[in-house]
Order: C-alpha cells, then structure tokens, then sequence
C-alpha cells in the first residue's frame, strides 16, 4: 500500500456515517456489499469500515444473514484465542459445510469419477416421466446396466454423506452405497470383493427394487460421527445393474453424490467455556 493510501486507511473518514451509526445497523447496510468486494476494496476505505469488516461479530452476523451459519467454525472455536480465524475468508471461499464432489449428478459427464473396470462406466441420462416430477430441477442422473458399474471418488480429509437413487419402473434393478472412512491406500481389486458392514468408519446400504415398482427418488444419508483417528481418506463407491439382463442402460439411477465436512458432527473441540455468539 503506498504512503498517501496508508495515510487514508489510518484516518477516520471526515463524512463516515458509520460512526455514528450502531454496529447492527452498519451491518445490515454492509450485508448488501458482495463479500469479496467488501473485503478487498470496502476495506481500504477507512479504519472505522476496515474495523468493522475485519470484526468477527460481522461474519457470524451476516452468515445468520445468509442462513450459513454451518460454514464458519462453532462459537466456542471462534472465542478461544488460541486459533486466529480469518472469518471473512473462511465465509469467501467455504471450505467447510460445502460438497467436496464436483459432478455430483453427471452434469459434467465423467468427470472426476473414476470407474471400475474403466471400460465399462455409467453412462449418463436425463431424467423422464415420473422421476422428474418427483425430482424437479434435476437435468442429469447416472445411469447403470445389466452387467455392474461402480464409480468413485476417494478424499483425502470429516463427514456428511448422501446420495438420490431411482429405478425404471418396467425394470427390477440393485443400487448399493459404500462409504468408508480409510487409513492408507485403497486397493480397488480387494474393494470389489469386501464385505462393508456397518461400523464407526463404514456405512452399507443396498437395495433391490423388484420389476413394476413405481419409480421414486429415494435418498441415502448417514452422518459419520466418531470414526477412529488416525484415518485419511474417504472411499465412496455407488453399485447400480438391472435385474432383467436386458441390453442397454435400464439399471438403477443415482444423483447427487455428496460429502460434507461438517463441524457439528466431527466435534473437534470440546472446551465449551465461552459460548458468545
């Protein structure tokens, strides 16, 4: 920053209406200011604004605000002075609470999905009929075959998982999720042929939909909440066929694919002493 800006930053405004103002109202008035710019540009203003914008009372209100209030870090984390939050960073670019897959529903094709055997991956459809009346605004979905697909993603971070899946309904199919929470590499080979059962780092689910069902988009959650330390990646792998043997794509669907590192669930922290905001 030069000299005359450093000057203009270390004195108050002559005409800063905010000063005058109570903390709450600047507040409402700041919220109408996109984030990023508030911060790189709003902030150079004047040391009352700057003061102001830096204050974490102004994040945790605005998130209140913005009905975001999972994406900054719990009260008791922000009022312990041993962590140095940059809040308005931390409400800018959302590492927390946010969904770690990028092409949840295939609206992207492939990309970022690795399949297993890659010669034979999902395909990707576009909902019809029922499915889309019961699933509005979704425009792409996975779709599987007679023979099974598998595709995954594999993480390296804590956790909120879930996925949409469907079937046809002229069409018996099979739909599984498999999550695990896993310390060291992944062997995909022995993958395919372990037993998951449900425990503080896996969650299991599987289904099978018998022919004439009428489709629906059901949705699979699980919260992983005290897995074992030490662990560093997450595995999570959908399975989708038909029943019917038939040529072509007429297997389960899936959509949606999501992980979510969550505060509220992972409870890092446990000293409650000042509880402020």
């Amino acid at each position: 920053m030069s000299k005359d800006n450093n000057n203009l930053f270390n004195n108050k405004c002559e005409y800063d209406f905010t000063t005058i103002l109570p903390k709450e109202i600047s507040f409402k008035i700041f919220n109408y200011i996109p984030a990023k710019y508030l911060v790189k540009e709003c902030s150079k203003i004047c040391k009352n604004w700057n003061t102001i914008i830096k204050t974490p009372q102004y994040w945790i209100s605005r998130s209140f605000n913005e009905r975001c209030r999972e994406i900054l870090p719990p009260p008791e984390m922000i009022n312990d002075p041993k962590y140095r939050w940059n809040l308005s960073k931390i409400f800018i670019l959302r590492p927390f609470n946010r969904n770690l897959i990028t092409n949840p529903s295939g609206e992207h094709g492939l990309e970022g999905w690795e399949s297993y055997p890659a010669s034979q991956p999902f395909e990707i459809e576009r909902p019809y009929g029922s499915m889309q009346a019961s699933f509005p605004g979704l425009e792409t979905c996975f779709v599987s075959s007679f023979s099974k697909r598998t595709k995954f993603y594999c993480f390296k971070p804590t956790i909120y998982i879930s996925e949409m899946n469907s079937y046809r309904k002229d069409a018996a199919a099979y739909y599984s999720l498999r999550v695990r929470i896993h310390c060291g590499d992944i062997n995909l080979n022995r993958m395919d042929t372990t037993t998951f059962t449900n425990n503080r780092n896996t969650f299991a689910y599987k289904k099978k939909v018998d022919q004439w069902t009428d489709p629906v988009w059901e949705k699979v959650e699980h919260n992983f909440s005290d897995y074992s330390s030490g662990n560093y990646q997450i595995f999570f792998e959908t399975i989708g066929k038909d029943r019917m043997f038939w040529a072509g794509n007429y297997g389960s669907k899936c959509c949606n694919a999501t992980i979510i590192i969550k505060y509220e669930f992972n409870k890092p922290y446990q000293d409650k002493k000042n509880d402020q905001f």
